[in-house]
């Protein structure tokens, strides 16, 4: 079921999105669904996904777990800022707290966060230092 046709939408993301987020392949190929550790192409193609998208799928592609809850919290409210308090939110950093055995989530994405990381890993293994 190969096809050596781009698909239209691999012709449009060249024609309409700017160069910076340009694919890295010589024949880029369209996905156009995932099941756990696997996507396929608008051909059929069955591909491994050993990539994650920078960990945002690392549970794999349409998790049902995942998906319920998403349904679920969009049936409630789609967004909320961090300028507004949240339950969902609050009770997440709360257990990633408790996870790093630290006493607050409250790190921003980047270096303060890896920082915290290593402080959490570094507490667990010198207790006391």
């Amino acid at each position: 079921m190969s096809s050596n046709q781009p698909s239209q939408a691999v012709a449009k993301h060249k024609q309409y999105l700017f160069p910076a987020i340009t694919m890295y392949y010589q024949d880029p190929i369209e996905l156009v669904r995932g099941e756990g550790n696997y996507v396929w192409d608008h051909a059929g193609n069955r591909y491994l996904d050993a990539f994650g998208g920078v960990l945002t799928v690392s549970i794999g592609h349409a998790n049902p777990k995942v998906v319920n809850a998403v349904v679920e919290q969009v049936k409630k409210l789609s967004h909320c800022s961090t300028l507004y308090a949240h339950a969902e939110m609050s009770n997440l950093a709360e257990k990633l707290a408790q996870i790093c055995n630290i006493l607050s989530a409250q790190c921003v994405a980047g270096m303060r966060a890896m920082q915290r990381a290593f402080d959490a890993i570094q507490s667990d293994m010198h207790p006391g230092s």
